[in-house]
């Protein structure tokens, strides 16, 4: 068994933030038109968004690239008992 199974086996899937910080991350609002009357931080907060949208773009799409290199790699495998 290698070291990724093993931690596969014992994190349970999507609780990483929760079992490393103890409580779920925080929630990041979306910025609506019209909540500030500041341009300044009006600006700031759509440029945020657009940042955070960015990011998670090209994080899907690694995480994506990663996968297919993997499965590229993978090898379907039975196994039998024997008595």
């Amino acid at each position: 068994m290698n070291f990724g199974t093993i931690l596969q086996c014992i994190l349970p899937l999507g609780n990483h933030p929760e079992i490393v910080f103890g409580h779920s991350p925080p929630t990041i609002l979306h910025f609506l038109n019209g909540e500030t009357q500041v341009i300044i931080v009006a600006t700031m907060l759509m440029d945020r968004d657009e940042a955070l949208r960015q990011l998670k773009f090209h994080l899907h799409r690694a995480l994506q690239t990663m996968k297919k290199y993997v499965d590229a790699h993978r090898r379907h495998v039975t196994f039998t008992l024997r008595d």
